[in-house]
C-alpha cells in the first residue's frame, strides 16, 4: 500500500501481525491452509530488501513459523492492498525473489533460491478483483506461471470470515459502507448506511468475543482488535454526524470491557479477602490448640 492516504491500513495490518503468536498461527493456518500447532514459534522477518543499483523494496509482512521439533517450517509473505492492482503478481514475485536471495544455497553447480508462500489480501475488492493473479515468465523453450492467490475481505460476511478463521481481518470490515457513503449525499440513504454500520459494529464485537472463547486469540488480542477497529472507524467516519450511534456501539463495547475488568478485580479482591479470612481462622485454631496443649502440660506437671 504505497499511497500516503492508505498508510493507516498498512499500519493496522502490520499491527495485527504483531498480536499474540497464538492469533498469528491461527491466521496463517487459515490463510495458507497449513496445520502449524498453536505452540509453534513465530518469527517476524525483515521486510526491507536492497535493490540492485540502490534503493529498497518494502513488503508488508514476512513470517516464518517453526512447529515444535522443527519438523514443519514455513515462510509466508503477505501483501495487503485496499485498491485493485494488476501488477500485484509481479510485485509479489519481486518481493519473494528479494527475500529468497538473502539465503542462496549453492551445491554441485546448482544455486537454490527458496521462495516463501505468498498471498495478497484485498480489503476493498471490486467485481474485477481476481481470485488468482498470475505472472507468466517466458523462456526460449517454454513458460512458467507464478500464481498468486488473493483473499477478498468484503466479499465475505463476518460469520464467513469467522468460520474460515480469518477473524484478524475483521477490523477492516468497517470499510463495508465507505464507497457507498462517498457516492451519496442523500440524508435518508446516509442514515441507512449509519444503521448498517451500527449493526456491523455490534456483529464485530460479538465476533471478537467468539474468537476469544474459541481460543484463537487471547483476551489482550481481543482488546487490541477492538482498538484497531475504533482507530479505523475514527479515520473513516468521525466527521459524519449521522454515525454517532454507530460510534456509541464501540463506546459501549469499551465500557463492557471495563465492566469485565472491574468484575475480575472484584472477584480477585473477594478471593483475597476469603483467603485472609481462612488464614485468620487457621491462626485462631492454632492458638486454641496451643492453649489446650499448655493446659494439658500444666495439669500433668
Amino acid at each position: 500500500m504505497a499511497k500516503a492516504k492508505n498508510k493507516i491500513f498498512d499500519e493496522v495490518f502490520k499491527a495485527l501481525m504483531q498480536l499474540s503468536d497464538l492469533a498469528v498461527i491461527s491466521f496463517i493456518n487459515a490463510l495458507f491452509d497449513t496445520t502449524h500447532p498453536p505452540d509453534s514459534q513465530v518469527i517476524r522477518r525483515n521486510t526491507e530488501f536492497p535493490k540492485r543499483g540502490g534503493g529498497k523494496l518494502f513488503t508488508d509482512m514476512v513470517i516464518t513459523i517453526v512447529s515444535p521439533g522443527s519438523q514443519d517450517t514455513g515462510t509466508y509473505l503477505i501483501e495487503c492492498q485496499i485498491d485493485d492492482d494488476d501488477t500485484m503478481a509481479f510485485r509479489v514475485f519481486e518481493y519473494a525473489f528479494a527475500y529468497g536471495k538473502q539465503d542462496l544455497q549453492k551445491q554441485d553447480g546448482i544455486i537454490t533460491l527458496r521462495f516463501p508462500q505468498v498471498r495478497v489480501i484485498y480489503l476493498e475488492p471490486t467485481p474485477h478483483t481476481p481470485d488468482v493473479q498470475t505472472l507468466r515468465l517466458e523462456f526460449p523453450d517454454g513458460h512458467w506461471d507464478y500464481p498468486v492467490k488473493t483473499i477478498k475481505v468484503l466479499d465475505h460476511s463476518i460469520p464467513e470470515l469467522m468460520d474460515r478463521n480469518l477473524g484478524l481481518l475483521l477490523p477492516f470490515y468497517v470499510l463495508k459502507i465507505r464507497k457507498r457513503l462517498h457516492q451519496t449525499k442523500n440524508p435518508a440513504k446516509r442514515q441507512q448506511l449509519a444503521e448498517e454500520l451500527t449493526a456491523i459494529n455490534k456483529e464485530l464485537a460479538a465476533a471478537f468475543k467468539r474468537s476469544e472463547a474459541e481460543g484463537s486469540i487471547t483476551d489482550a488480542d481481543r482488546q487490541k482488535l477492538f482498538d484497531m477497529t475504533e482507530q479505523l472507524y475514527d479515520h473513516l467516519y468521525l466527521g459524519y454526524t449521522e454515525f454517532k450511534e454507530a460510534h456509541m456501539v464501540l463506546d459501549l463495547t469499551r465500557l463492557e470491557k471495563i465492566d469485565a475488568l472491574y468484575d475480575e478485580l472484584k472477584t480477585a479482591r473477594e478471593e483475597k479477602q476469603e483467603a485472609l479470612r481462612r488464614a485468620e481462622q487457621e491462626k485462631q485454631e492454632m492458638a486454641r490448640r496451643i492453649r489446650e496443649l499448655e493446659e494439658q502440660l500444666s495439669r500433668k506437671g
